[in-house]
């Protein structure tokens, strides 16, 4: 066998390793910094319910806004900074759904379940009553809350909301 493809047969592996391990380590740097961003602009707290995390920004009308599938508090609180929300005299209370960023399902596996974590957690901010923001996904536990809280529910806004559940048929026939 040649030298030159001695070498090659070595020294591709070996390359194609040590490039693999630089973009896994750069894949971890990048990946640890959005986690100590996402961690660094919300909080967790302790309801009734179980754990939540939110994002609470703004001072004046409180919106509960509620993201959509997937995403979490900063999906929303991206959205309120753009649309200059906080600016215009709202207090904006952005949690993450259960099962998102640090929400654990434990928290609310059903809208039901979330709109009472939502009540909960207005509940532990000192916050009577909110208009409730569902986007996309959360839509259903917006809906919930404004069904099962209305007392504490000043309105709700259905943003390309989810409103109802969707049957998906599956062809059992083999095609021919």
């Amino acid at each position: 066998m040649p030298n030159w493809i001695a070498l090659l047969s070595i020294g591709l592996p070996a390359s194609v390793s040590c490039i693999a391990v630089l973009v896994f380590l750069r894949f971890r740097q990048w990946r640890g910094h959005i986690v100590r961003r996402l961690e660094a602009n919300s909080m967790v707290i302790q309801t009734s319910s179980g754990p939540v995390e939110y994002a609470d920004v703004g001072k004046g009308i409180a919106v509960l806004m509620i993201h959509g599938t997937p995403g979490g508090y900063d999906q929303i609180l991206e959205a309120s900074r753009a649309a200059s929300m906080t600016e215009s005299g709202l207090r904006i209370i952005a949690p993450s759904r259960p099962g998102y960023l640090r929400t654990p399902i434990s928290s609310g596996r059903t809208p039901a379940e979330q709109a009472r974590l939502y009540a909960d957690l207005i509940t532990n901010l000192g916050i009577r009553k909110a208009f409730i923001l569902g986007a996309s996904g959360g839509g259903p536990s917006a809906i919930q809350f404004a069904i099962q809280h209305p007392e504490r529910c000043a309105g709700l806004i259905l943003e390309e909301a989810a409103t109802r559940s969707i049957k998906v048929e599956r062809n059992t026939t083999p095609p021919s």
